[in-house]
Protein backbone atom coordinates (compact mmCIF):
# COMPACT_ATOMS: atom_id res chain seq x y z
CA UNK A 1 0.00 0.00 0.00
CA UNK A 2 2.90 2.21 0.85
CA UNK A 3 4.72 1.67 -2.56
CA UNK A 4 1.26 2.62 -4.17
CA UNK A 5 0.35 5.82 -2.01
CA UNK A 6 4.72 7.09 -3.02
CA UNK A 7 3.98 6.40 -6.59
CA UNK A 8 3.23 9.32 -9.21
CA UNK A 9 2.11 6.14 -12.26
CA UNK A 10 -1.39 5.73 -13.03
CA UNK A 11 -3.18 3.33 -11.45
CA UNK A 12 -5.77 2.23 -13.98
CA UNK A 13 -3.88 0.68 -17.18
CA UNK A 14 -4.44 2.88 -20.06
CA UNK A 15 -5.50 0.94 -22.76
CA UNK A 16 -8.90 -0.26 -20.79
CA UNK A 17 -9.29 3.13 -19.84
CA UNK A 18 -9.39 4.45 -23.41
CA UNK A 19 -11.32 1.48 -24.29
CA UNK A 20 -14.23 2.63 -21.73
CA UNK A 21 -14.18 6.34 -22.44
CA UNK A 22 -14.77 5.50 -26.24
CA UNK A 23 -17.73 3.22 -25.55
CA UNK A 24 -19.34 5.82 -23.14
CA UNK A 25 -18.58 8.49 -25.64
CA UNK A 26 -20.09 6.45 -28.93
CA UNK A 27 -23.15 5.95 -26.90
CA UNK A 28 -23.73 9.73 -26.81
CA UNK A 29 -22.60 10.71 -30.14
CA UNK A 30 -21.07 8.39 -33.29
CA UNK A 31 -17.84 8.92 -34.75
CA UNK A 32 -15.99 10.83 -31.73
CA UNK A 33 -12.44 10.94 -31.83
CA UNK A 34 -9.93 11.96 -28.81
CA UNK A 35 -6.58 13.10 -29.27
CA UNK A 36 -4.44 11.08 -27.04
CA UNK A 37 -3.43 13.85 -24.88
CA UNK A 38 -7.39 14.49 -24.19
CA UNK A 39 -7.24 10.79 -22.92
CA UNK A 40 -4.24 11.47 -20.93
CA UNK A 41 -6.38 14.10 -19.05
CA UNK A 42 -9.26 12.07 -18.52
CA UNK A 43 -7.72 9.23 -16.81
CA UNK A 44 -5.39 12.03 -14.83
CA UNK A 45 -8.50 13.80 -13.74
CA UNK A 46 -10.64 10.27 -13.15
CA UNK A 47 -8.05 8.63 -11.36
CA UNK A 48 -7.19 11.89 -9.16
CA UNK A 49 -11.01 11.78 -8.33
CA UNK A 50 -10.92 8.54 -7.40
CA UNK A 51 -8.14 8.91 -5.15
CA UNK A 52 -10.55 11.70 -3.54
CA UNK A 53 -13.59 9.66 -3.05
CA UNK A 54 -11.31 6.94 -1.48
CA UNK A 55 -9.84 8.89 1.09
CA UNK A 56 -12.65 10.61 1.90
CA UNK A 57 -14.24 6.99 2.62
CA UNK A 58 -11.27 6.17 4.37
CA UNK A 59 -11.55 9.32 6.84
CA UNK A 60 -15.42 8.27 7.31
CA UNK A 61 -14.88 4.57 8.34
CA UNK A 62 -12.00 6.07 10.87
CA UNK A 63 -14.37 8.42 12.37
CA UNK A 64 -16.97 6.12 13.04
CA UNK A 65 -14.13 3.51 14.85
Amino acid sequence: MLALQKSTELLIRKLPFQRLVKEIAQNLKTDVRFQLSCLDALQEAAEAYLVGIFEDTNLCAVGTS
